[in-house]
C-alpha cells in the first residue's frame, strides 16, 4: 500500500524544487517516502522521524542497505513540546499504518517514546515537509506556527486524519493555520463508495507558499 501511494500515485511528488532540496520526512515509517525522495532527487538532504523503536530499526536498515547519503533518522515522535508521550503500536507488526498517539487508532498497550518539537530541527529553508503523523498533525503544525519556523517551509504534503473515533471534526482550525501563514492549498479526499457517510478519512492536503 505504501509503495502504491508513494511510488505509483506519487502522493509526495516534488515540484519547483532544485536538485538538492531540504526535506523533512515526518512519520517516516519504514522509509518508503525517504526512498522516493532520494530516487527523484538523489542530491536531496532529508531528516526523517519515526517514534516506534522496532520500525525505526527497519528504517535505519533501509537507509543503510540502500546506501542513502545525507539522510538523518531520528527516533522521536513529533509533538508540541519536548516530553515523553504514550505511543500505541503493535510490537509484532512493525511498520503498521495504525501506529499512533491516539489509543483509538490501535488498541494495544502503550509504550513511552521521546517527543520533540519539529521547530528545533528546522535550521533554515525547507523545500518540502511531508507530514504523516497519524493524528498528531494538529499539535505539530500549531507548534511550528507558534515558533514561526513555519515561515521557512516552502511546500507541504500533509496526510490529515479526520474523524478519528471519539474526536470531533477540527479541519477548519487546521486549515486556518495554513491560511494565516501564507499558504494556498489543495485538498484531495476519497469517499468511495459512500461519499456522504460519516467515517474516518485520510485526507491529503498539498500546501504551497504564495
Amino acid at each position: 500500500m505504501l509503495y502504491r501511494e508513494i511510488f505509483v500515485r506519487q502522493n509526495y511528488r516534488l515540484k519547483d524544487v532544485g536538485p538538492e532540496p531540504v526535506i523533512l520526512d515526518c512519520g517516516a515509517n519504514l522509509g518508503m517516502a525517504t526512498l522516493f525522495f532520494k530516487f527523484v532527487r538523489p542530491g536531496c538532504r532529508i531528516k526523517c522521524f519515526e517514534p516506534d523503536p522496532k520500525t525505526f530499526n527497519l528504517l535505519q536498515e533501509n537507509i543503510l542497505k540502500n546506501r542513502l547519503d545525507q539522510v538523518e533518522p531520528f527516533n522521536v515522535a513529533l509533538w508540541n513540546e519536548n516530553t515523553t508521550i504514550d505511543f500505541f503500536t503493535d510490537p509484532e507488526d512493525p511498520g503498521s499504518l495504525l501506529m499512533s498517539t491516539r489509543p483509538t487508532r490501535m488498541r494495544t498497550p502503550a509504550i513511552p517514546v521521546a517527543a520533540r518539537r519539529l521547530s528545533e530541527f528546522v535550521e533554515g529553508k525547507v523545500d518540502f515537509l511531508k507530514l504523516d503523523v497519524e493524528g498528531a498533525e494538529q499539535q505539530v503544525l500549531e507548534e511550528l506556527a507558534a515558533s514561526r519556523k513555519i515561515r521557512l517551509i516552502k511546500q507541504m504534503g500533509i496526510e490529515y486524519h479526520r474523524r478519528i473515533p471519539g474526536e470531533r471534526s477540527a479541519l477548519s482550525g487546521f486549515l486556518k493555520i495554513l491560511e494565516e501563514n501564507g499558504f494556498e492549498y489543495q485538498i484531495v479526499a476519497s469517499g468511495f463508495p459512500e461519499p456522504s457517510a460519516l467515517r474516518f478519512q485520510d485526507i491529503m492536503i498539498y500546501a504551497h507558499r504564495v
